[in-house]
């Protein structure tokens, strides 16, 4: 066998190698989406029994009247901005993290002395630490699934910076569907009590309420305990998105990788077929030599 088909048949070997790890990986992929799906679903039900209850708070008469003396609501003097950029801890996952920095960039950029981020994922530590940012904590190192521990350390961070800044707002993926998730932020801190859906219910009067120890205790714990809530949403849902998108991009790393090798076994017995013939022809000419 000629040095070029040598070649061409190690090339396809390689590419068929690189085939079998991106369809494990894409089938590695699959089974995270599901087991972070199987999270998410009673954990969607949690969100909606807490928006009920903050719901039912809110058309309290008194307990709105009391929301001026809240700490998580009230908006703050001062330029600092608190910003939380989720991103993932590894690669190969398409343009999932580059989304994220060049959406950054795009509305961020110009408030470098302004900003005391928090990044979230081993990409956006390494990120913000090369360029020089201010940092106040970092999470490395994420998960597949995040736990309550991490949630909670990464609240307990986020409310110390609460301290520091104006306020913070969260640049994250949202998940939207299985071929649709895009880089957004939202503000995080002060709370926003317009996000929360309020239903009206005439024939539901909840002013008989009597608050104890106090509203300022409740309505404090009950806006935290939705924060932590809406941490941990997001935080699932970047996670939702970026497995997504490692998924697409192993299956179009698999389809061309199988693309690449048909066409170098197309090569492969082009070439060989010529070298057959060139021989064949050899032979009869050395055949007509000894004539």
């Amino acid at each position: 066998m000629s040095m070029a088909l040598k070649e061409l048949k190690n090339r396809i070997k390689a590419a068929d190698n690189i085939k079998q790890i991106t369809r494990a990986m894409k089938l590695i992929a699959s089974v995270k989406i599901k087991k972070i799906q199987r999270a998410f679903l009673p954990f969607r039900e949690y969100i909606k029994d807490l928006q009920k209850i903050v719901s039912v708070l809110l058309r309290n008469t008194d307990f709105r009247l009391n929301l001026g003396n809240l700490d998580i609501l009230k908006e703050k003097q001062g330029d600092k901005i608190g910003l939380i950029v989720a991103t993932s801890d590894k690669g190969l996952c398409g343009a999932f993290n580059t989304n994220i920095f060049n959406y950054f960039e795009k509305k961020y950029l110009n408030l470098k002395e302004k900003l005391i981020i928090i990044p979230v994922g081993k990409k956006a530590v390494s990120y913000f630490s090369r360029r020089g940012y201010n940092l106040f904590a970092t999470f490395d190192k994420v998960g597949d699934i995040p736990s309550f521990d991490f949630i909670k350390r990464l609240r307990y961070e986020i409310f110390n910076l609460h301290e520091r800044v104006s306020g913070i707002e969260v640049i994250y993926t949202k998940y939207y569907s299985p071929s649709k998730f895009l880089p957004i932020s939202i503000k995080l801190l002060p709370f926003d009590v317009s996000l929360i859906d309020i239903k009206e219910e005439k024939s539901d009067n909840v002013d008989h309420f009597i608050f104890e120890p106090s509203l300022d205790d409740i309505g404090q714990e009950i806006f935290e305990i939705y924060v932590n809530s809406l941490i941990y949403q997001l935080i699932l849902d970047s996670k939702l998105s970026e497995f997504s998108a490692r998924l697409m991009a192993m299956n179009t790393a698999t389809e061309n990788a199988e693309n690449l090798i048909k066409d170098l076994k197309l090569l492969f017995f082009k070439k060989r077929q010529e070298s057959i013939t060139k021989e064949l022809l050899e032979i009869v000419a050395g055949v007509e030599a000894l004539k």
